[in-house]
């Protein structure tokens, strides 16, 4: 799964590029988000998904309600992150909310929400080999998945959440 708009800065061209081996396995790459900003990538897309024959396994969604995305990130057990660059990156620490084990780029504060990889994969921008062997490793060991969206949900809710990050903030100005 991915959550973003459908722009060239978030690497779908190279998620869609590392799943082309992909096939034998029983998977879905569900696309979340708005691909009217930038047409002419979203046909670029569209050609790829033709090339690589994957018409069956990708689904571009569109903009969806938040009801919808809950329950997207609900049924998804990996969450991908491909972009090439980034100032945050608040859909990591969504799908770790929801339980999704993440695999994404490190740029941005990939690094931090997956703890230099403890909670996560992280790979180097642009690279889909290294997003295809990294698939390949989750989707061959779920128990695996299991645990990092575990263990990422259990992070979220006891340091990310905004009444954690509120409560930090009152502390620290307690403290001065």
């Amino acid at each position: 799964m991915f959550v973003g708009d459908i722009i060239p800065r978030k690497g779908i061209d190279i998620l869609i590029a590392s799943i082309k081996n992909l096939k034998n396995y029983n998977i879905k790459l569900i696309l979340v988000g708005d691909f009217s900003k930038n047409k002419k990538y979203f046909y670029k897309l569209k050609k790829l998904i033709k090339k690589y024959n994957l018409n069956n396994i990708v689904e571009f969604t569109g903009r969806v309600n938040n009801r919808k995305l809950q329950y997207l990130y609900n049924i998804a057990d990996i969450y991908c992150s491909a972009s090439r660059y980034e100032s945050y990156g608040l859909t990591i620490q969504e799908a770790q909310y929801f339980g999704c084990a993440v695999i994404a780029s490190n740029v941005g504060a990939a690094e931090y929400l997956l703890e230099n990889g403890k909670l996560g994969i992280l790979f180097k921008p642009e690279d889909a080999e290294q997003i295809e062997h990294h698939l390949k490793y989750l989707l061959e060991n779920i128990n695996i998945v299991k645990k990092l969206g575990k263990i990422s949900k259990t992070r979220v809710l006891t340091q990310l959440c905004w009444d954690k990050v509120i409560e930090k903030y009152i502390k620290l100005i307690e403290k001065k």
